[in-house]
């Protein structure tokens, strides 16, 4: 190759210059050795023939030189483009595979990446089911506590309805208890009166006057009104609520036959009035 024959054609100009200097050399040993002028002349011009010819021999020497530079440039050169070309075969290949994912570079990292994906998928999975059960298990613990409260709340509100109701019914319980009593003593008290009024006709009782002393109040009502108004009083002072109109006439379903009520009319007097009754507080 030529750059072989650099090699040599190099070694044997630094031969061809190393020559030149050994004979120089020489001839100064024996240019020192020798005394006579004639030696020296001759030492002189051997010397000047050597130096010509080591200046023809560089000449061509430059040339091979720079001859074999050239082909050195050049093949350097191609072996550029030849590498260059490689290369670019080289990447256009890799290039190739990556579109097709073919490519080892893209597929160890591809797979990994895929085990890691299914890996987390997994986990997140495992996630999602115990949050799921946890919000499932907080909507349960909510709805029972829920329904236990309103189980509570119903039993409560039962008890005090059952409570109301008994206290309710054991008020009217006694309120009928005093009517009927109030009712039995009017019913004997009529009986009584009737029968005396039915024995004794010719002789009418005198109503007598009666003497009071301040304020009095008259009514023009007969004994079964001012009963029923007494036992609407004691039940008014029984229970300070309103009572209601149904429990005002609870006394009146017993009055008998025939028997009405008449509109009560207030007044303050001091002396009696014909055909109405007085009755003191």
């Amino acid at each position: 190759m030529p750059v072989v024959d650099g090699n040599v054609d190099s070694e044997g100009e630094d031969m061809d210059q190393s020559t030149p200097d050994s004979d120089k050399s020489n001839s100064e040993e024996s240019a020192t050795s020798s005394a006579s002028e004639e030696d020296d002349e001759s030492s002189a011009g051997l010397f000047f023939c050597f130096a010509e010819l080591d200046e023809e021999d560089c000449d061509r020497r430059r040339t091979e030189c720079m001859a074999d530079m050239a082909d050195l440039e050049r093949q350097f050169t191609d072996l550029k483009e030849q590498l260059y070309r490689e290369r670019m075969s080289q990447i256009e290949a890799k290039l190739e595979e990556a579109k097709m994912g073919c490519a080892p570079e893209y597929v160890e990292p591809l797979t990994q990446l895929r085990i890691n994906m299914q890996t987390r998928t997994e986990v997140a999975g495992i996630v999602r089911e115990l949050k799921i059960q946890n919000i499932r298990n907080q909507y349960e613990a909510e709805l029972q506590a829920t329904r236990q409260h309103f189980e509570s709340e119903k039993l409560l509100l039962v008890d005090e309805m059952r409570n109301e109701i008994e206290e309710k019914i054991r008020r009217l319980e006694e309120d009928r208890h005093s009517a009927d009593l109030s009712t039995d003593l009017w019913a004997e008290s009529e009986q009584v009166k009737r029968s005396r009024r039915k024995t004794d006709p010719l002789h009418p009782k005198k109503k007598k006057t009666v003497t009071i002393s301040g304020p009095f109040l008259v009514y023009q009502l007969k004994e079964n009104d001012i009963l029923e108004d007494w036992t609407a009083i004691r039940k008014n002072s029984r229970q300070p609520t309103a009572i209601p109109q149904k429990k005002m006439t609870v006394a009146r379903r017993r009055l008998p036959a025939g028997g009405h009520s008449h509109r009560r009319e207030n007044a303050v007097g001091k002396g009696r009035q014909p055909g109405k009754r007085k009755t003191t507080h």
